[in-house]
């Protein structure tokens, strides 16, 4: 799967450009996959790209952009504990934390 995405991300760049809402898309499934496979480093790289695009395109209150951040604050929080471990209000700071430093540019 992850060979088909790659292929897929250099052809959608070449004919849509790098910021176009479909290259998202395959940025965020490349994400998953790493996310399916523990690479979570990889992972985090490809969710927050698919983020930045994103971002670029739809109100801060797209449930796509709310999903990826979801993931993103999942992952980044989760170190050695499951994320069962955290409460919504945490996801919910954390995810207003992201959101704080993209508007602000911090």
């Amino acid at each position: 799967a992850l060979d088909s995405y790659e292929q897929a991300k250099s052809i959608m760049e070449l004919n849509l450009g790098p910021n176009h809402l479909d290259v998202a898309t395959v940025y965020s499934n490349i994400g998953d996959v790493y996310m399916a496979t523990s690479r979570r480093h990889d992972a985090l790289v490809y969710l927050k790209r698919a983020l930045e695009i994103r971002w670029m395109h739809l109100d801060e209150h797209c449930p796509k952009i709310r999903r990826l951040l979801e993931k993103v604050a999942m992952m980044e929080m989760n170190t050695n504990l499951s994320a069962d471990y955290f409460t919504q209000d945490d996801l919910d700071d954390k995810l207003l934390m992201e959101i704080d430093e993209e508007e602000h540019g911090g």
